[in-house]
């Protein structure tokens, strides 16, 4: 019966942290020159990649400002514990990608719970153990 009990209790746990809703706030220098180290002149956007492992960036959007050096994006459904990784890219007029920037790692977002317990109800009884001889003690 002890193992029916905890495996039922493995897979309905009697408590849950929610999915947390984040913005991540990223601001950075744009390039001023081309890899083969001329001038940048037809800088278009960038974009913005992210994943929850070092390297796995499986998500990007665009940030089609060619003016632009700060960006914030909302990432919803973060479970306790996760951490965002993220990296960017430059592109200029006619497509061409940079490689990606240094990564930045957001995270880990711990939820925390910040609900106090109800008070606890006191019940009990005294007795008495040692009354003075000649006296009379009552509860």
């Amino acid at each position: 019966m002890k193992k029916l009990v905890l495996a039922s209790l493995l897979l309905f746990p009697s408590f849950a942290f929610a999915e947390m809703d984040i913005n991540i706030d990223l601001n950075w220098a744009p390039p001023t020159e081309n890899v083969d180290g001329t001038v940048l002149t037809d800088l278009s956007g960038y974009n913005v990649w992210y994943g929850f492992s070092q390297g796995g960036y499986t998500q990007s959007i665009n940030v089609a400002d060619d003016t632009a050096t700060s960006f914030t994006f909302p990432v919803n459904g973060i479970a306790s514990g996760t951490s965002i990784f993220v990296v960017m890219t430059a592109y200029d007029l006619e497509g061409n990608e940079s490689a990606y920037s240094n990564e930045v790692v957001f995270g880990p977002f711990i939820e925390t719970d910040t609900t106090a317990p109800a008070q606890p109800q006191v019940n009990g009884t005294a007795t008495i153990v040692l009354c003075p001889v000649g006296k009379t003690c009552v509860l």
